[in-house]
């Protein structure tokens, strides 16, 4: 959609105080497009991974040229757009979603990782990270563990501060603010365990990156040695109803033929 027909920005707000656009065509808040959306003024955009379909989203900070990533696959895609990236939020520490980060960390060396405490001890784990058993990556490491910054429990994450130090404090639900950042300063994580146990879920606004915890239309996987079918089963339950209540899912692969998908 040309910049042109935007036409004002109303005085309603959505749930992380961006304000929503109005267009010619009568649409506002969300503007979905194909492989990007708007979160108010912040266009969120994915790349789908050469790796099982997986997903990286690229989530800007203001109108800069500095973005998050949610996972990291395809990474020169996303660098040779231009992006500096400052770290990357991961969904859950399997192959097919981390295999770009020592790629990423020689290109930009300050990127920072967050995981939760499993999924530090699998990203030097090819076994638990399932590396071992794929040739597409075979047996990958982390190269750079002193840029993994630990979730430590769930909370909001701030990720204007979060540049360096030790492990990353995050702010409990219970307690945090009233008070809305515009575009790009924190996130929600949400500990979603059952297909591994290094699954995190994170809400932006109305959007909620998933992973493989919750993709519409697929059932998911709890047969690998980490999985545990009743907190699988928590999980979706949790997502789901979150969804309901009117978050956009924004799943870990992209399925053809899924409508919620696109």
């Amino acid at each position: 959609m040309e910049e042109a027909d935007a036409l004002h920005a109303s005085g309603e707000e959505v749930s992380f105080g961006i304000p929503v656009v109005a267009y010619r065509d009568g649409s506002c808040e969300m503007l979905e497009m194909e492989n990007e959306t708007c979160v108010g003024l912040m266009k969120i955009e994915e790349i789908i991974n050469s790796v099982f379909t997986s997903k990286t989203y690229i989530l800007p900070v203001g109108d800069s040229n500095e973005c998050w990533l949610v996972d990291c696959g395809d990474v020169d895609k996303v660098l040779d757009m231009g992006w500096k990236v400052r770290g990357v939020l991961l969904t859950h520490v399997h192959f097919d979603h981390i295999y770009g980060l020592n790629r990423l960390l020689e290109r930009e060396p300050s990127a920072l990782i967050y995981t939760n405490a499993e999924g530090k001890e699998a990203l030097q784990n090819p076994r638990w990270n399932f590396s071992r058993y794929h040739t597409d990556v075979p047996d990958f490491v982390l190269e750079r563990m002193e840029n993994v910054r630990v979730i430590e429990g769930e909370g909001r994450i701030s990720l204007l501060s979060s540049t360096g130090g030790s492990d990353l404090a995050v702010e409990s639900v219970g307690e945090r603010s009233r008070t809305t950042p515009c575009f790009l300063k924190d996130v929600e994580a949400l500990f979603t365990p059952g297909h591994e146990p290094s699954c995190v879920s994170y809400r932006l606004g109305d959007k909620l990156f998933t992973g493989d915890c919750y993709i519409p239309g697929v059932k998911v996987v709890t047969t690998f040695p980490r999985s545990n079918k009743q907190q699988a089963a928590e999980s979706l339950t949790r997502l789901q109803e979150l969804e309901r209540s009117g978050l956009k899912v924004m799943p870990g692969h992209w399925v053809e033929n899924n409508e919620k998908d696109k």
